[in-house]
């Protein structure tokens, strides 16, 4: 006969493989159709990524093609028309930000044109514009001779007049400027600051663009002497916002100084306005203004740097194009080629067309542009932005170098699917693309097959479920069969036990072989008491199988639990008293009337006694309290016997569950009792519970609520 074990065995075989394996089978299936899916899906995000990189760089070099285009239709026209070159060229270059300077490489190696209008200072006096001839003439020795009479002989009223004489007579422009600073001059060594603060405000109206015989227009003279005319006079605040001015005209708006002279000029600046801005008592505004020199300082170290790197290719880059070929991209249609030099360790990114002839008639040289290295590599990053983040694309610029110039993020070690350069070498960056993730779980997610998988997943969740209810469901069976197997052999043994005894005491009265009316009288009590335990046997189990099929009914009146208890308990006092226990009563004598069944209910209290008094050990004493707590009327059975182990105390009221310990399974009984109790209480609105300690008894509560509806 198989035994439980093997019912449980063969039932699990059974589901595996009739329905694990197949299942298992077509997770295979879906799980090569994802490894297929993701293998195309891969190739599909390569020719992205290819796509992603030729439009990267064909939008570069359209726009390279473009600023050559446009320096070809400036020259063309300028020629055309006659016009000078170097405002044609400026304009070129406001308009295409790309272009950073235009540039003529001659025969020889030289850069004999170049134009680049945001240079903070020339290279030398001969490199800047609008150097003014020498003075010569008339006016030049009135002037001198001013001169004279001011610095030589110390007349310095003869030269007074002689300034104004020249300042209201002379024609020449830079005579009069010269005359009008030897009045400024003249003023402020007599004192008279107000009026040399005037004069010298005049002398950079009329003519700040003038210039000095070294070359330094008179506007910036004028206010640099201006300042120092405020200081002698107090005014320190003016003379610091006069030099300040002066700083960011310098800075921001002059152009047309030599290397030299913006450094002794802005020298003396700095110095002054540190002298000034160095006093802390002089109030917000220097506070101001010092901010605004910091801020004008910064600007002068970028755009000294920017013209530092410009005037470097200048002077060196001719011969280093010479000897170079420049690179024409192919089947791009650019008017130039393209090139990177590097000079000083700064790299130059050029378009410059054919190297001219060694010959005198070269026609003029060639022509090219110097691009911009900051809106060059700003550009190249926008467009791969915009093309990369739509599909999440990681991507990276690295240098001639291998060094990371620009990334998306975070680069992760690993070799980029694609790899790009740009046409000609410039600049000569590599354009890294790197797929996202194609990873095993987001190819299920986007995989066209992955609905298979999604139904697998599901239906393996399906089979885990239905093997853990199956199993749980047949170990429940087969153990409600072993409880309810034991169950008729406990009954059978119950009921075998008061009828041979009742058997054996009806025969030996039968056969007239109790001798004496006293042991005859208590051999009628022993059946009376066997007959009554075996009719208690069969009220319970009919009373519970009523109760399991929902068909019993409780009578419900108003019963006294006080009275209701105290007699109950004298009645199983005296059905217990031989064996020596001891059933004795705590009651509330407040407690309230309550509708109840007083048979279903006294069939439970009757119940629990028993159950003490099976499992009391050594302990012949049970007690049964009642009160009202929380709007129930509470009738507690506490016996101090052999208690319950914690993991068993949540079955103890199951069906047929009878303790697993070997002295409560040595206790006769059904298994029932308690879930008798159970039902007969939930079947009055209650409930019952259980407390309990191994080896110090326990306490079984029953909790009748005080309102009860008959049912």
């Amino acid at each position: 006969m198989a035994t439980f074990g093997d019912v449980r065995r063969r039932t699990i075989l059974l589901f595996v493989l009739g329905i694990g394996l197949p299942s298992v089978l077509l997770g295979y299936l879906a799980f090569r159709g994802i490894r297929n899916d993701q293998a195309l899906l891969e190739r599909e995000r390569r020719e992205d990524l290819r796509r992603i990189a030729s439009v990267t760089v064909a939008a570069h070099d359209s726009g390279l093609v473009a600023v050559g285009v446009a320096l070809d239709s400036t020259l063309s026209r300028t020629e055309s028309a006659g016009l000078p070159l170097a405002p044609s060229l400026s304009k070129l270059i406001m308009r295409h930000p790309l272009i950073e300077a235009v540039f003529r490489l001659s025969a020889d190696g030289a850069i004999d044109e170049f134009v680049a209008p945001d240079l903070l200072f020339h290279a030398s006096e001969e490199d800047r514009t609008g150097v003014d001839p020498p003075l010569a003439g008339r006016e030049l020795t009135r002037l001198e001779t001013a001169r004279r009479l001011e610095l030589r002989d110390g007349e310095p009223r003869a030269a007074l007049a002689a300034y104004q004489g020249i300042v209201s007579n002379a024609s020449d422009p830079r005579v009069r400027a010269e005359a009008l600073g030897g009045i400024a001059r003249i003023q402020r060594n007599a004192g008279e600051l107000h009026a040399a603060s005037n004069s010298y405000r005049r002398l950079g109206s009329e003519f700040g663009q003038v210039r000095t015989g070294g070359g330094i227009p008179f506007g910036i003279a004028a206010q640099l002497e201006l300042g120092h005319t405020q200081t002698l006079a107090g005014d320190t605040a003016g003379a610091a916002q006069t030099l300040v001015d002066l700083y960011a005209h310098l800075v921001r708006t002059e152009r047309g100084l030599s290397r030299a002279q913006f450094g002794f000029i802005a020298g003396r600046l700095r110095e002054s306005l540190n002298e000034l801005l160095s006093d802390s008592s002089t109030g917000v505004l220097i506070t101001a203004l010092g901010d605004t020199l910091r801020a004008l300082l910064q600007e002068e170290e970028l755009a000294r740097a920017r013209t530092e790197r410009l005037l470097a290719f200048q002077t060196s880059a001719g011969t280093v194009l010479l000897a170079r070929q420049a690179r024409q991209p192919e089947n791009s249609g650019a008017p130039y080629g393209r090139t990177t030099i590097e000079l000083e360790g700064q790299a130059f990114y050029l378009l410059i067309g054919e190297p001219p002839s060694k010959t005198p008639d070269d026609g003029g040289g060639a022509w090219g542009l110097l691009l911009d290295p900051d809106t060059l590599e700003s550009r190249l990053v926008s467009t791969l932005q915009s093309q990369a983040a739509p599909q999440q694309v990681r991507w990276a610029l690295r240098g001639s170098a291998g060094e990371v110039r620009h990334a998306s993020g975070p680069l992760e070690a690993g070799v980029p699917a694609v790899s790009s350069g740009l046409p000609g070498g410039v600049p000569p960056f590599t354009i890294e693309l790197f797929p996202p993730d194609a990873g095993f779980v987001k190819t299920l997610l986007t995989s066209r097959r992955g609905v298979f998988f999604y139904a697998f997943f599901l239906l393996a969740g399906i089979l885990i479920f239905g093997l853990t209810l199956t199993v749980s469901t047949v170990s429940h069976q087969l153990e409600l069969a072993r409880m309810q197997s034991d169950f008729v052999s406990t009954v059978s043994h119950e009921f075998k036990s008061p009828l041979t005894a009742v058997r054996q005491i009806a025969e030996m009265l039968q056969s007239d072989k109790v001798s004496s009316e006293e042991k005859r009288r208590r051999y009628y009590d022993v059946l009376v008491e066997q007959s009554e335990r075996l009719s208690l046997l069969i009220d319970g189990v009919l009373d519970f199988a009523r109760m399991d099929s929902g068909h019993h009914t409780f009578d419900f009146q108003p019963v006294d639990v006080g009275p209701f208890l105290e007699t109950l308990v004298s009645t199983v006092q005296q059905r217990v008293s031989h064996e020596g226990f001891v059933v004795r009563s705590e009651i509330d004598p407040s407690l309230p009337t309550v509708a109840l069944d007083a048979d279903a209910i006294g069939q439970a209290i009757t119940n629990l006694i028993d159950n003490g008094i099976k499992y009391s050990g050594d302990s012949k004493e049970i007690v049964v309290r009642g009160f009202a707590e929380n709007g129930y009327a509470v009738i507690a059975v506490q016996d101090f016997g052999i208690g319950l182990d914690p993991k068993e105390k949540a079955r103890v009221f199951e069906r047929f569950y009878r303790g697993g310990n070997e002295l409560t399974r040595s206790v006769k009984g059904t298994g029932l009792g308690l879930t008798l109790v159970k039902q007969i209480v939930e079947g009055h609105g209650g409930h019952v519970e259980a407390e309990s300690e191994p080896g110090r008894g326990s306490t079984f509560y029953i909790r009748l609520p005080l309102e009860v509806a008959a049912t």
